[in-house]
């Protein structure tokens, strides 16, 4: 054949006779056996058939026994997963539960801070004001009583007889805990009640903050598709008693459910936990997984019945019983016919011919093969030719003798090229050195070799294959030719260095990787993954991701993500979950579906990074930008476009803005002195001292070095700057106590208005700084001083020095006078009061008002003997009015700050008339009364019961004005509370004023005191407070600022 010439070997080489042995005789029929004779034995193999049996029984055996042992560790495995499982659910239970409450106990946190006995700080009526309507908050006092809430209407009158209050009362521990809900106090189920302590001096009990619970979440993630039909999550508090729990198939709230008495024991032993237990209710066994709530006295219980829990595991049991019960039917029944036919069919192994009874060939030679012919080696050489795989034959020295086309086409070279030389030429030098001699160790211990080789092409280029390599040995036992069957392997070598490749990046990311199959079970996490969360991969596979929520988003939320993976195929956003320790952590997460050839979802694979420390340096790098470093004070960008937007706000609503530029005098000395850091701490305690000195509203800002600017906004009376710049001056000037000593620091300070001395910022900025450095010219040494820019407040500070000067000798020169304000009875219009006022008049400046006189008098130190020589006028009048036989029910005084600081000012009381149907009761500022020292210690105290041992009563002034907590307020000789001027004159028409005009009604209302709005100008606001339920008021409405004898018959009317 002329396709088979290519392939004839050289005449140097010979095929040996055994290189190929051809196949054996196969006779064309068994030999017959000759019949038994009778009466013989039976055949040996019937007598030993008993072993066939035995070896079935045993088979059998092994296979029930095996499968009994798969299906304990089957039980186990799934019990384990379970509580895996339920040990997550408690825990997004616990997370769930945890941020339903802690943004209600943060106020409640506040409430319990400021509110004292029976009365409630205003700043809590204030955050009470604007607390979300849809919540109630409430406050109850040591006796149980409600006396303050959101929603008045909806308030029982006492909560004294509930166990959980008198479980509050009795012991500090815990401090907060969640109650079943009050039908008044929480009208919409379903709901709870977080209730926390409220305690006093040394601990005592003081009362109760309250807040209304919504506990809907139960119902709305603990359906029959999270825990089963017959499962349940469930809130336990420390005593066992039961708030909530949801089953597959409904919510309770509040309702009974049987404690388990073993979580009961589990409790004193370890926050969290697993335990198996018969319900008593229903007679369900159920597997429960708990958690204590950090912070609470609760626990979140979950758990699944086991009949659903081992519900997969018994159909898989069941099928596999049924497996082997066939298997089993099937290996009896052919036990039963091989005993019945006597032994093994013929032809199969153990029927072989013994040597005695094989066939002879023709020459009479047993057992051997009959000799090869031409024709056989013809059809073994085709064999070869056409074989897929390729082939090579070698001689001991290298030399090709053999090579079939596939070899041909692998090596890139003719048939003609490769039989007859030397196979050297294929080889590349890639092959490890120790592999080829590992090969030929295997040959030579007679044995075949097989493994990945790598051959070079024709054109040079390497290509790697998997040969199996045999020696053909001649009749002494030496290797004469080496036959190679190779196969290439190329592509399976890039696919495994893909794989390796791609596992790499899989485990060296660092963006954590998670892939889950389409039932959503983790089938791969990377290293990164473990970083990240805390979780070991044995520790998630297998299980749902759900294992990481945090709790923090809805139902909602998870339904879209889904529907943009399934509509899709992925899926890109920000979530927070939940590490193993707990922790809630942000990260950008990323959702992807792979797909198979065809196109159908095989697995969904998640990768996500951390974004709380991204961030965290985001919002410092933000805070950098707003704020300055040193002083956290706002950077010079925030406070030029705060001043900006201010401008327009003052355009618009026509008001007046200050600018102030506060230079510190020879700082870059004193910086230089005492070192960077003092000078530092110095900087910091001046803008402390700053923003101390003015009010919240207003801004201050660290423009550079040791220059501040501050932002006054709504300067309503220009004549009130100069004592604020007073004030900010005595603050800077206080001496700076540092490690090596005091430090005293001035400042020169530029005043600039607007409109007054431009409309912009840059052109106020200009003028402050001139009217500074005016004022670092005229200073003194040792000294600090301001300038203005402005005339007319150069003016007003010149009016102010005027004041201070009249002030100095007004008592023994008569230049002071007291007015007289009538109160009275919003229904009635009859007299319920009067209240004295402070007035004096002054050569150029005329008759000066309380709100002029007041501040300039205390700094000039002068208020404490004015307010004797009040005090003395005010006793005088009453004992005129009590002669004239006009009766005063109730006096106000008014007493600045200073003079509550006075220590004699208890033996000036003492001159008041104490004659009957006439209290005398002393005004203080909400504001004054706040800054008092020690107004939360025991000498606050003692001043005010010096007050209600002398019989005289306590207004607090300008009420709802003042931001400060005042925690004693409750044990205060209280007769009345003044709704701030301010508040009234914004009524009817500002929503907020209104708000804030109710709660003070409210207190009042709540605690049997006065409520008296002051500055009542119009009919509109006289008709809202009427409505509103405030009893009293004054202003020009009803009585102006009256002299004693035209006060006196106002009262006689």
């Amino acid at each position: 054949m002329a396709t088979m010439a290519a392939r004839v070997p050289p005449p140097c080489f010979r095929f040996p006779s055994t290189a190929f042995p051809p196949p054996p005789t196969v006779p064309d029929r068994p030999p017959s056996r000759a019949p038994a004779p009778a009466g013989a034995e039976p055949p040996p193999h019937r007598a030993a058939s008993w072993p066939l049996t035995a070896g079935c029984l045993l088979l059998i055996a092994l296979l029930w026994g095996a499968l009994a042992l798969l299906a304990h560790d089957e039980r186990a495995h799934t019990l384990a997963q379970a509580a895996d499982t339920l040990d997550a659910h408690a825990g997004e239970l616990a997370a769930r539960t945890l941020a339903t409450l802690q943004p209600a106990d943060r106020l409640l946190r506040e409430l319990a801070a400021g509110a004292r006995s029976n009365l409630p700080d205003p700043s809590i009526a204030r955050a009470l004001a604007h607390a979300d309507p849809e919540q109630t908050f409430a406050l109850a006092d040591r006796n149980g009583r409600i006396v303050f809430a959101s929603h008045p209407d909806s308030l029982p009158a006492s909560i004294h007889d509930t166990a959980w209050f008198e479980r509050l009362a009795a012991t500090p521990s815990p401090a907060v805990l969640l109650a079943r809900g009050i039908p008044r106090l929480a009208p919409r189920a379903p709901r709870a009640i977080l209730a926390r302590r409220i305690e006093g001096p040394g601990g005592t009990f003081d009362g109760v903050a309250l807040a209304g619970i919504d506990l809907a979440f139960f119902a709305r993630d603990y359906r029959e598709d999270t825990l089963g039909a017959q499962g349940l999550g469930a809130l336990f508090d420390g005593t066992g008693e039961v708030h909530a729990y949801a089953t597959g198939r409904q919510a309770r709230y509040g309702a009974l459910l049987t404690r388990p008495e073993t979580l009961l024991r589990a409790l004193a032993g370890a926050d969290r936990g697993y335990f198996a237990e018969r319900d008593a209710t229903d007679a369900t066994w159920r597997h429960y997984a708990y958690r204590r709530i950090e912070g609470y006295d609760l626990v979140a219980v979950t758990a699944l019945s086991e009949s659903e829990l081992l519900a997969p595991y018994r159909q898989r049991l069941l099928l596999a019983g049924s497996l082997a019960l066939l298997f089993t039917v099937v290996l009896a029944l052919a036990t039963r016919a091989l005993r019945r036919t006597g032994g093994p069919m013929p032809g199969a192994p153990g029927d072989s011919a013994s040597p005695e009874t094989a066939p002879a060939s023709d020459d009479g030679t047993a057992g051997q093969p009959p000799p090869r012919t031409g024709e056989e080696a013809a059809w073994r050489d085709q064999a070869l030719a056409q074989t897929a795989s390729a082939v090579l034959v070698a001689d001991a020295q290298g030399c090709i003798v053999f090579a079939n086309p596939a070899f041909a086409v692998l090596s890139g070279y003719p048939l003609e090229e490769l039989v007859g030389h030397n196979q050297r030429l294929l080889k590349s030098g890639l092959t490890p050195p120790e592999r080829v001699t590992q090969l030929w160790a295997t040959l030579a211990r007679g044995e075949r070799w097989q493994g990945e080789l790598c051959n070079r092409r024709k054109d040079g280029s390497a290509v790697w294959v998997h040969a199996r390599i045999d020696g053909l040995r001649d009749a002494h036992g030496t290797i004469t030719h080496v036959v190679s069957t190779q196969e290439d392997i190329h592509a399976q070598r890039e696919a495994a260095e893909r794989a390796r490749l791609h596992a790499q990046v899989f485990a060296q990311t660092a963006e954590a990787v998670l892939a889950t199959d389409l039932q959503n079970r983790i089938v791969a996490v990377n290293p990164a993954f473990t970083a990240l969360t805390g979780y070991r991969p044995e520790e998630v596979l297998g299980r749902s991701p759900r294992m990481l929520a945090s709790g923090l988003q809805g139902a909602s939320f998870y339904r879209g993500m889904w529907r943009a993976l399934l509509d899709t195929g992925h899926w890109t956003g920000e979530i927070w979950n939940r590490r193993k320790n707990g922790e809630f952590y942000a990260e950008l997460l990323t959702i992807g579906a792979v797909r198979d050839a065809h196109g159908r979802p095989t697995h969904y694979l998640a990768t996500f990074s951390d974004l709380t420390t991204r961030r965290r340096d985001s919002e410092r790098l933000d805070y950098l930008a707003d704020n300055d470093s040193l002083t956290a004070l706002p950077s010079r960008r925030v406070f030029l476009d705060r001043l900006r937007h201010a401008l327009l706000r003052a355009e618009r609503e026509r008001r007046r803005l200050c600018l102030l530029l506060v230079d510190l005098d020879d700082f870059t000395e004193i910086n230089t002195r005492l070192g960077h850091d003092r000078g530092d701490l110095l900087l910091i305690e001046t803008a402390q001292r700053i923003q101390r000195a003015l009010r919240r509203a207003d801004t201050v800002s660290r423009l550079e070095g040791d220059r501040f600017a501050v932002l006054i906004e709504d300067v309503r009376d220009a004549e009130e700057l100069p004592a604020g710049v007073d004030r900010l001056l005595t603050a800077i000037g206080r001496p700076h106590p540092l490690d090596a000593g005091e430090q005293a620091l001035t400042a020169s300070i530029g005043v600039a208005l607007y409109p007054d001395d431009g409309s912009s910022p840059q052109q106020l900025l200009d003028r402050a700084a001139r009217a500074a450095r005016e004022a670092r010219a005229a200073r003194r040494p040792g000294s600090s001083t301001y300038r203005y820019s402005t005339p007319e407040i150069n003016r007003l500070a010149e009016q102010r020095q005027q004041l201070e000067r009249h002030l100095r000798h007004a008592v023994e020169r008569g230049e002071l006078s007291i007015a007289w304000q009538v109160q009275r009875d919003l229904a009635s219009g009859r007299p319920t009061g009067v209240e004295a006022l402070l007035r004096s008049h002054c050569a150029g400046l005329g008759e000066v008002a309380p709100a002029r006189l007041v501040p300039v008098a205390e700094q000039a130190g002068l208020m404490i003997p004015i307010g004797y020589w009040m005090l003395q006028e005010i006793a005088a009048q009453l004992a005129q009015w009590q002669a004239a036989g006009i009766a005063v029910a109730r006096v106000g005084i008014n007493l600045s700050a200073q003079q509550l600081r006075d220590a004699n000012l208890g033996e000036a009381l003492d001159a008041l008339p104490a004659e009957a149907g006439t209290r005398c009761c002393v005004e203080v500022a909400e504001s004054a009364l706040a800054s008092l020292p020690g107004a939360d210690g025991t000498a606050f105290d003692a001043f005010f019961e010096g007050l209600r041992a002398r019989g005289i009563g306590l207004i607090v002034d300008d009420f709802g004005s003042s931001s400060s907590p005042l925690g004693r307020l409750g044990r205060l000789p209280l007769a009345a509370l003044k709704i701030d001027g301010d508040i009234v004159r914004a009524l009817p028409e500002d929503a907020q004023a209104g708000r804030m005009a109710r709660a003070v009604i409210a207190l009042g209302q709540a605690h049997g005191v006065a409520v008296i709005a002051e500055n009542v100008e119009t009919p509109a606001q006289a008709d809202w407070l009427r409505a509103a339920g405030c009893p009293e008021a004054q202003g020009r409405l009803f009585d102006a600022e009256l002299p004693a004898a035209a006060a006196g018959e106002r009262l006689r009317a």
